[in-house]
């Protein structure tokens, strides 16, 4: 389990990169932003084959916890293939055709994340302006919910990262 933590760890950092080296210093979205796709329909992909997520989700929160001020709270999680993703959540994301078909877990907490709780990097500007408490600074690079990728037939973490926004999961 520590190695998919690494893993995680390691995507997160990689992914928290890309807003940042796209858009200068700012994230695309506003930090209170509310996205809800509660009412999307997914398909009912379960089978009892599938990688039984609740562990994974209770680490997740226990991980949350250790490393944040804030507690972790209202986890979701959706069973969903790679392209439903793309196509309700994140039209954006690239992936090989191959890995359309893929069923995936998404999961989500709430939490408060500061940006000296994350493992994002910043450039120098952005952490001076932290280090010297500006508020309008920490506030933008602030996020308000994790999200976790597992692939849903092995439990194997596929991807971590922070949302400036959050997003209300479809129903199963």
């Amino acid at each position: 389990m520590r190695l998919k933590w690494g893993i995680i760890i390691l995507l997160l950092i990689l992914l928290g990169l890309v807003p940042i080296l796209n858009s200068g210093i700012s994230i695309a979205a506003q930090a209170y932003e509310i996205r809800d796709l509660s009412g999307i329909k997914i398909p009912d992909y379960s089978s009892p084959d599938l990688f039984p997520i609740g562990q994974a989700i209770e680490e997740i929160i226990a991980q949350t916890k250790e490393e944040t001020a804030d507690t972790p709270r209202n986890p979701q999680c959706v069973l969903m293939k790679w392209s439903d993703y793309i196509r309700y959540i994140d039209p954006k994301i690239g992936l090989p055709e191959q890995q359309l078909d893929r069923l995936i877990y998404a999961v989500t907490v709430d939490v408060i994340r500061r940006p000296w709780e994350g493992h994002v990097r910043f450039p120098a500007i952005v952490w001076e302006k932290i280090e010297k408490g500006d508020i309008e600074t920490i506030e933008h690079f602030t996020s308000r919910q994790d999200i976790y990728f597992f692939d849903a037939k092995t439990g194997e973490a596929l991807g971590f990262g922070y949302n400036p926004f959050v997003i209300i999961l479809p129903k199963q």
